[in-house]
């Protein structure tokens, strides 16, 4: 069961998108917030137990989506979370290099609230344990 997140995103109307959906799930999460590749990986230091997802927006400002997700998947203790990759577009580019890197999902951001909720139950469903190995 997912009980802890991390979304990485800078545009607060999304976050505020993002918790809406979440409240719409009825899921007890506990969801901590950063605003950009630099904070996420601050924020990453502090969260005990870690997150069991994170959510990364690619257009980030100091340290964009996928010079994070670098920096996660090459931490010893950060590289085993599963990160969604969490945008408004994806080129085939950005999708091969976050592949590489080691993305574990792409979704793109919704326009609505119930588009959302059905994308979280989606990705809320997979046994992320198990995909991992």
């Amino acid at each position: 069961m997912i009980k802890r997140l991390l979304l990485v995103d800078d545009d607060a109307d999304d976050r505020f998108l993002f918790k809406k959906a979440l409240d719409e799930l009825r899921t007890a999460v506990n969801l901590f917030l950063a605003t950009d590749g630099e904070d996420a990986l601050e924020t990453l230091e502090t969260i005990y137990p870690l997150p069991d997802l994170i959510f990364l927006d690619l257009n980030l400002p100091r340290l964009n989506g996928i010079q994070c997700l670098e920096k996660i998947k090459q931490h010893r203790l950060f590289s085993q979370v599963p990160v969604i990759m969490y945008s408004t577009t994806f080129t085939e580019g950005d999708k091969t290099k976050a592949t590489q890197l080691g993305a574990s999902h792409f979704l793109m951001k919704p326009f609505s609230i119930t588009a959302l909720c059905r994308e979280l139950a989606y990705v809320f469903s997979i046994d992320w344990k198990k995909k991992r190995v």
